[in-house]
C-alpha cells in the first residue's frame, strides 16, 4: 500500500521547519558575528553523512499561557550520533538560535537519552554547549532537567568519556553539566562560562560586573578546572587574556588547596577518623 502523499508532504514540511532552527535571519546575524549554528557544528565534526540525528520533531512542554503555542524546533538541542574518523561518537549541541538554548523538559530529555544510549553502547560524549540557561517559563520542570543530567553525567563518568565544548555562553545551571565532564573545550571568542551573569550580580551584591570581566576560556581553564586537567599554554596564547603571573597564581592556589586539603585528612585521620573507628569497630 502506497503511502499518503499528504502525509509525506507534511513530513517534508516537518523537517523543513526542524532543520530551520531559529530560523534564517537568527543564523544571518550568528554568521555575520563568527557564529556557526548547532547543526553545522555537529556537520563540521563528524564524517561526511554519517551523522543520525535522534528526535529530530520534538517540541517544548511548556504549558503555560504565551507560550504553550509557541513552536521550538528540536527544543533547542540537536542529539545524535555519528562517526568521527570512522569511530561512533554521540553527540548533543544546543541551539541558541531557539530559545537562546534554554533547557527545557524535552531538551533535558533528549540530552540524557543521547547519554543513556552512549553508555550503553560504550561510545564517547561531545556536549557542544551554547545555553543561555533554565527556561524560565518551565519552572521547576527546567530544574528538574538539570538534575537529570547531571545525574547522567555522574553515572557516565568512568564509564565513557565525555567532553564538553564551550561554544557561547554557558550561565546558571548550564555550567555545572560541564564541569562534571572529562575535559572541557572553550573557544577563545563569543564564549563564556558563568554561574551568576551581570545582571544578578548586581541585583544580590550591587557590583556591577561587565561580561567581559567573567571568565572566558583561557580564565575558566587556569582558574576554574582541576589542577590534574591544567596545561602550560604558549605565551601568544595567553597574551591579551590571562598573564603568566595570574596563571602561576591559578596554579599555586589549586596546590595550595590540594596540599591544604592532605594535611587536614591526614591529622583528622590521626587524632579522628582513626580514634573513631577504633572506638565503633
Amino acid at each position: 500500500m502506497a503511502i499518503n502523499k499528504e502525509l509525506l508532504d507534511e513530513l517534508r514540511h516537518r523537517r523543513t521547519e526542524a532543520l530551520a532552527g531559529g530560523g534564517k535571519e537568527k543564523m544571518k546575524k550568528r554568521h555575520a558575528e563568527g557564529r556557526l549554528g548547532a547543526r553545522e557544528r555537529v556537520e563540521l565534526l563528524f564524517d561526511n553523512a554519517s551523522f543520525t540525528e535522534f528526535g529530530m520533531h520534538v517540541n517544548h512542554a511548556c504549558h503555560m499561557p504565551g507560550f504553550a503555542a509557541k513552536f521550538m524546533p528540536g527544543d533547542g538541542v540537536v542529539t545524535g550520533t555519528g562517526n568521527v574518523d570512522g569511530r561512533p561518537v554521540a553527540i548533543y549541541s544546543q541551539d541558541f538560535t531557539v530559545g537562546g538554548g534554554a533547557l527545557g523538559q524535552m531538551h533535558a530529555k533528549k540530552i540524557c537519552d543521547i547519554m543513556t544510549l552512549a553508555c550503553e553502547t560504550g561510545i564517547p560524549v561531545v556536549a557542544i554547549n551554547d545555553s543561555g540557561g533554565a527556561r524560565i517559563q518551565e519552572a521547576i520542570h527546567s530544574l528538574s532537567g538539570y538534575g537529570q543530567v547531571f545525574y547522567k553525567n555522574v553515572a557516565a563518568s568512568g564509564v565513557v568519556p565525555q567532553i564538553a565544548i564551550i561554544a557561547g555562553p554557558c550561565a546558571g545551571g548550564a555550567a555545572y553539566s560541564p564541569a562534571l565532564m572529562d575535559f572541557i573545550i572553550q573557544t577563545r571568542t563569543h564564549s563564556s562560562m558563568f554561574i551568576c551573569g551581570p545582571d544578578v550580580i548586581k541585583a544580590s551584591t550591587g557590583q556591577v560586573a561587565p561580561i567581559a570581566l567573567l571568565p572566558g576560556a583561557l580564565k575558566t581553564l587556569a582558574v576554574i578546572l582541576p589542577f590534574r586537567y591544567m596545561v602550560a599554554f604558549p605565551v601568544e596564547v595567553i597574551t591579551g587574556q590571562l598573564t603568566r603571573p595570574e596563571m602561576l597564581t591559578g596554579f599555586a592556589i589549586q596546590t595550595g588547596w590540594m596540599i591544604a586539603a592532605v594535611i587536614l585528612y591526614a591529622l583528622l585521620w590521626r587524632f579522628g577518623l582513626k580514634r573513631y573507628t577504633a572506638v565503633g569497630g
